[in-house]
């Protein structure tokens, strides 16, 4: 199993993918995520990402969950946002015992 940032260990319950919260993009993101994709960086922005409050994020689907979330887990896994590799790290709201239970 992997090791998260704070040295635990990730159970792969997926729970940081469900529900609220936003994934916050930066440039290099939306590079790293386009090219495991396979697409030019505007066409991965165009038909994955949203503005909020200035920013890119990840699109969600209708539960909420991350778009990229499937039953065998994170399509883009390798390629994941910096925001995404460093959880429950700098995560922008509190993390639970709901969004990981590590917390």
């Amino acid at each position: 199993m992997p090791m998260m940032p704070d040295n635990t260990t990730c159970l792969n319950c997926r729970q940081c993918c469900r529900g609220k919260g936003l994934v916050y993009l930066n440039h290099d993101d939306e590079v790293r995520a386009a090219q495991y994709l396979r697409m030019e960086r505007r066409d991965f922005v165009k038909e994955y990402c949203k503005r909020s409050d200035n920013w890119m994020v990840l699109k969600s689907k209708e539960a909420l969950d991350c778009v990229f979330l499937e039953k065998e887990g994170c399509r883009i896994y390798p390629a994941r946002p910096e925001q995404c590799r460093k959880f429950p790290v700098n995560w922008p709201y509190p993390v639970t015992n709901e969004d990981c239970p590590h917390s």
